[in-house]
C-alpha cells in the first residue's frame, strides 16, 4: 500500500493495514515522498508495476460537478498515459468508458442516471473504495456577504462572496 510520506499519511495507512490484518489480509506499507508521489509514484504506470503497489492512499476532487467531471481522469482508459496519470489504478474497462463517453454528449436530465451506472460499476469491481470523508470547517470574516457552500464541491462559491462595506 503506498501512502504519502506526511501528515497523517502514515497512520491512516497504519489504520487501513491493522484493519485489513483482522480479516487475514496482509498489507506492506511503501511510503512516497509528497512532492514527487502523485506525478512520479502512484502516476506512472511502470512504478506502480515496479514497486507492487496494489493498494494506493489518493484523494481527488471533481474538476466541475458531473460524472465526467469526477470520473473521467482517474477512470475513463484514454485518461492513462505511460508518463504521468490520475488513472493510478490503469482501469480501461469497455462499460466504464462508454457511459463516460455518453454521459459527455448526453442531455443534463441523463447525467444522473449514466453516472450512478457509473458509480455502481466502478463500486461493483471495487476499483475505488472510499476510506476517509474529509471535511474542513471553514471561518469566516462577520463582513462577508452572500457566503454559502456548494453542495457539489462543499466549498465556498467564491464569485459571489462580496462584503458589507463593499470593499
Amino acid at each position: 500500500m503506498a501512502y504519502v510520506n506526511q501528515g497523517t499519511g502514515a497512520p491512516r495507512s497504519t489504520a487501513v493495514q491493522e484493519a485489513l490484518a483482522r480479516v487475514g489480509i496482509k498489507v506492506t506499507l511503501k511510503a512516497g515522498e509528497a512532492d514527487t508521489y502523485y506525478s512520479q509514484y502512484i502516476g506512472i504506470p511502470s512504478s506502480v508495476k515496479n514497486n507492487k503497489l496494489g493498494i494506493m492512499d489518493a484523494g481527488w476532487g471533481a474538476d466541475f460537478p458531473t460524472s465526467v467531471g469526477f470520473w473521467y481522469s482517474i477512470e475513463h482508459g484514454k485518461a492513462k498515459y505511460p508518463n504521468g496519470t490520475s488513472n493510478y489504478v490503469n482501469l480501461d474497462d469497455q462499460k466504464v468508458n462508454g457511459l463516460l463517453d455518453q454521459s459527455n454528449s448526453a442531455p443534463k436530465d441523463q447525467w444522473n442516471t449514466i453516472g450512478r451506472q457509473v458509480d455502481d460499476t466502478i463500486m461493483d469491481d471495487a476499483v475505488y473504495v472510499p476510506v476517509m470523508w474529509t471535511k474542513s470547517v471553514y471561518w469566516r470574516n462577520a463582513r462577508l456577504t452572500n457566503v454559502y457552500s456548494t453542495n457539489f464541491f462543499g466549498l465556498y462559491d467564491w464569485v459571489n462572496i462580496g462584503t458589507t462595506d463593499g470593499a
